[in-house]
């Protein structure tokens, strides 16, 4: 059913997450007959005159089927763009649009378009600052490119990733490329999902599915999913043409001889034991490996072990306060360029860090604390503790900034991801200390690889392991973690079966999960947090999506029964926004009372952020509840409800588990519906899946090579 008409009233809009992202009242031209319309869009705003392709549902909306939209731009539409632009408000933006519309009648150009770069002539005629000119220019482009990504992949894009998505094309200048070769796009974001890219793709451009560029593509998702989900740098051919060959729905030799063209195009690295990698990664680990060599390889100033030792026997050895391997951790952290420290939960890991950094400090080697979200870095925050991206300038694509200190401790290093150390390892000198302190039981990075397990495994650097449990010894919250991590089911059934005020259990029906949620956060409001494995609605109905919309809804309806009761919304920011110097991990609450239809004001802690529609997209979201991987580097004094339901049986295992018990820090509660102990047993004994990863192998290559000899041979290669 085709519909031309105008938004008449947003009637519904979310900015977080994937689904119907608006649900709007919708008039049709020269009629008064209005339907009520759902969709997926980058930015909707009242007055858009659209071209609609729908479906009725049984509850009376009409759903946009994908794709099944046009945009025309008008002078509305370009206002709203233009007003999210810094130091363009009310005033200044009704002002250039009268220009560009007086403009634009006097040569005849029309008021309505479908590609918002129409206007971009008008805005370099305009009299402004050259530099404003193209902040508009460039949010202009943006918003063209959202909606191209909308209307390629609807409802299963969120819009964060279609800002960042259309941000990396804009400033790699890759508009035209991408419009040649839709396919590029599995490069610029990895997780999109190929077979609406691919569908999209075959049905505007009308190829064979054997074409080149398409089943390129789909080994490239492939070797990213391996990589981002199971920590498979290197891949076996004939698993790489497994996968392919079904999804993509081509014969295996056609697989076969995409990777022998990407082999010689230098996009793909092939090994003597028939085994593959992407170019990109096999530099990026080329590159973390011979930064760690050099740094292997660099002799210590003989009185830096002497002065540890000392300052160790004087201050640290007889306090009865610290154990013997916390001691030996330390002072490895100074006889080893690089070292590692490894421990559960519990074991000291944060007192050794703090005990580290005083002795750099009085050695004046300008210690530097780090962490990979703002969370993790907040509990170092007496030792002045910020995260990796803000040290080096980090801009999503690079570093920008080098450091100069001669003494670095990355906490929850776990979390660590390829790129990320890849840009840290270029920033630092090459004669400083590096330790990497994590648990090694918890998740890997979210990203590509997991480096600090790589590196633990590799037996090449000097790792520590801390075992001796300090913290609540005796307390229920370790003791479930342990079991977990030790796959102990009966101590594990034995623990949640007591019912202590740490930890509990909580069965329910499965029909009443939902019901039980509600209930938890009516009672909890903002102080607590709901654990799960997966964000997407469309995965499960029990996801961060669907409780966060629970959350809004039931502050919405108290503030509504209570105007007296102030309106807050705990969310958490999700990216690293260092203009307004908050970051990813922290956890804040929206002021509804103080915001506006522009600007969103959000608190953390006593500062007070504004932010417009697209960047609280692009930071923020709701946080009643949390994936295990986006709470992970946080601990939670109030209530940790953990949703371990048959639904999410498939998605967890041991290191989800033990990841999500440990982010409590005094109280744990399981929702559990049927066969608890079934799925516990499958979750526990599910096999590990060990990473592969180049940078053991090009360490150890490099280490072999005599001490005189590596310096050249380094700076060479």
């Amino acid at each position: 059913m085709r519909l031309v008409g105008t938004v008449k009233r947003i009637l519904w809009h979310r900015y977080y997450g994937t689904g119907n992202n608006y649900m709007f009242e919708f008039q049709v031209d020269d009629s008064e007959q209005t339907y009520t319309v759902s969709g997926a869009f980058g930015k909707l705003v009242k007055g858009e005159h659209m071209i609609l392709e729908v479906e009725p549902t049984n509850n009376g909306v009409y759903n946009v089927v994908h794709g099944g939209f046009t945009i025309e731009y008008n002078m509305f539409s370009l206002y709203k763009i233009i007003t999210t632009v810094d130091g363009i408000g009310e005033k200044k933006g009704n002002d250039i649009i009268n220009q560009i519309q007086v403009a634009r009648i006097a040569r005849n150009a029309p008021l309505t378009t479908n590609l918002l770069s129409d206007f971009v002539e008008d805005i370099y005629s305009l009299n402004l600052p050259d530099k404003q000119k193209e902040s508009i220019v460039s949010v202009i482009y943006k918003f063209q490119i959202m909606d191209e990504l909308y209307y390629i992949f609807g409802q299963s894009l969120e819009l964060k990733n279609a800002i960042n998505m259309a941000d990396y094309i804009i400033s790699h200048d890759m508009q035209n490329a991408i419009s040649e070769n839709p396919y590029r796009l599995v490069d610029i974001d990895p997780t999109i999902n190929i077979h609406q890219l691919d569908a999209y793709v075959m049905h505007e451009f009308n190829i064979d599915k054997t074409n080149p560029d398409r089943v390129t593509a789909y080994v490239k998702s492939s070797m990213y999913h391996y990589l981002n989900e199971y920590k498979l740098g290197i891949i076996n051919k004939e698993q790489i043409i497994r996968s392919c060959s079904k999804y993509a729905q081509v014969p295996s030799y056609v697989v076969g001889k995409a990777i022998d063209n990407m082999c010689v195009s230098g996009e793909l690295i092939k090994f003597e034991d028939n085994t593959y990698m992407l170019s990109r990664y096999y530099e990026i680990e080329k590159n973390i490996a011979t930064k760690l060599a050099k740094l292997l390889t660099t002799p210590i100033d003989e009185f830096i072990p002497a002065e540890v030792d000392f300052h160790i026997a004087t201050n640290y050895a007889n306090s009865g306060y610290y154990s013997d391997e916390q001691i030996e951790a330390m002072k490895a952290a100074f006889t080893n360029r690089v070292s590692i420290i490894t421990g559960g939960a519990g074991t000291g890991k944060s007192t050794v860090i703090k005990a580290i950094y005083e002795l750099a400090k009085s050695l004046h080697l300008d210690p530097i604390a780090i962490a990979p979200t703002g969370k993790a870095a907040d509990r170092l925050n007496e030792l002045g503790g910020r995260t990796i991206h803000y040290s080096i300038g980090w801009d999503g694509l690079q570093a920008r900034q080098q450091l100069t200190g001669q003494f670095y401790i990355i906490d929850e290093s776990s979390m660590i991801d390829l790129d990320i150390l890849n840009e840290f390892m270029k920033s630092i000198p090459d004669k400083c200390f590096i330790v990497f302190v994590g648990d090694p039981f918890q998740l890997p990075a979210v990203n590509a690889g997991a480096p600090f397990q790589t590196l633990i495994e590799s037996g090449l650097i000097k790792t520590t392991m801390l075992t001796k449990v300090f913290r609540q010894a005796e307390g229920k919250l370790l003791q479930l973690a342990y079991a977990i991590n030790n796959r102990n089911i009966g101590e594990v059934l034995r623990i949640l079966s007591s019912n202590s005020p740490e930890v509990a259990k909580l069965p329910v029906q499965s029909d009443n999960i939902v019901d039980v949620i509600k209930y938890i956060i009516d009672k909890l409001d903002n102080k607590t947090v709901i654990l799960v494995p997966t964000r997407r609605q469309r995965v499960s109905k029990i996801s961060t999506e669907t409780i966060n919309g629970i959350g809004i809804k039931m502050i919405t309806q108290k503030f509504k029964t209570d105007p007296r009761r102030p309106q807050v919304t705990k969310c958490i920011c999700t990216e690293n926004d260092y203009s307004r110097g908050v970051f990813n991990g922290q956890i804040g609450f929206v002021q509804h009372a103080q915001s506006t239809e522009q600007l969103t004001k959000v608190a953390f802690g006593d500062k007070i952020c504004e932010y417009n529609q697209i960047e609280y997209a692009k930071y923020i979201e709701p946080a009643y509840a949390l994936t295990v991987h986006k709470a992970q580097g946080s601990e939670f004094n109030e209530p940790v409800f953990i949703s371990f339901v048959s639904e999410h049986a498939s998605m967890w295992n041991k290191q989800l588990l033990y990841t999500a018990v440990t982010r409590a820090k005094k109280h744990v509660c399981f929702i559990t519906d049927v066969n608890f102990e079934h799925m516990l047993q499958n979750a526990l004994l599910k096999r590990d899946t060990k990473p592969t990863s180049y940078i053991p192998y090009y360490l150890a290559l490099l280490l072999k090579k005599e001490a005189s000899q590596i310096v050249s041979y380094l700076q060479d290669t």
